[in-house]
């Protein structure tokens, strides 16, 4: 389940990374601002927890890059 897990993320990273240099190629990066907003994911066996509901700090945060 980690490798698949992995692999998700992996998979969004190479999409962000076509978006970013797409604007580069069109001389757009510096015009526009990239948001990326995600939840706080899967708890992969920490804390004795495999899913996605917790009360533990990890299940609380979210991740917002500008």
């Amino acid at each position: 389940m980690r490798y698949a897990y992995f692999a998700c993320v992996s998979y969004v990273d190479a999409q962000v990374g076509k978006i970013l240099n797409e604007l580069k190629k069109l001389g757009q990066a510096d015009n526009t601002i990239v948001i990326v907003w995600g939840d706080h994911g899967w708890h992969l066996g920490e804390h004795r927890v495999w899913g996605k509901h917790s009360l533990m700090e990890a299940s609380l945060h979210s991740t917002l890059i500008i």
